[in-house]
């Protein structure tokens, strides 16, 4: 090739590298705004679940919320709160302290007012594995922007098989 053509091919592919980083850029800034704002309402939630906070909690769960346990129960919002969170909220007020699990493999998107959090955590307690050993769960949850404020909508978990726990970032 002679100078000329080499000059260019170098131009078209400095062209095309710049017009791809700069959206690429703009929208990972969006993208990490956006997450981080889905991120601000599950640590409120989440602060308010383990300190036993009822009133957060139910405001930021959806009227129509559906959860799906680790054994495939599925509950709206008056049975997830009947059955689970208030008896648990009410020991929490009463002393009982809990280990708050921190999360790995989380990764959130964004679709304009909905958002998907996904992740892993590991379990330590018999009352929710049914044993003493340590298990993983896999979570997704749903969160959608409603009059400006975001809720919790879906809430999906299940133990990851025994035979994948030690891989726990690989999944």
């Amino acid at each position: 090739m002679n100078r000329i053509t080499l000059f260019f091919v170098f131009l078209l592919a400095i062209g095309c590298a710049v017009s791809q980083a700069q959206p690429r850029d703009k929208k990972t800034a969006a993208n990490r705004s956006a997450e981080s704002e889905v991120q601000k309402a599950s640590d409120i939630y989440y602060r308010a679940f383990y300190s036993g906070d009822v009133d957060t909690v139910k405001r930021m769960t959806r009227d129509d919320y559906l959860q799906t346990d680790v054994l495939g129960n599925v509950q709206d919002k008056s049975h997830w709160l009947a059955e689970y969170y208030l008896p648990l909220a009410q020991l929490i007020r009463n002393g009982l302290k809990l280990d708050i699990a921190i999360s790995n493999d989380v990764r959130i998107r964004r679709y304009k007012n909905v958002a998907v959090i996904t992740g892993r955590t590991p379990v330590k307690s018999s009352a929710v594995s049914g044993d003493a050993k340590p298990r993983d769960i896999r979570f997704t949850q749903v969160w959608v922007k409603f009059d400006g404020k975001w809720q919790r909508g879906v809430y999906h978990n299940a133990f990851v098989p025994e035979s994948n726990q030690d891989s726990r970032a690989k999944d």
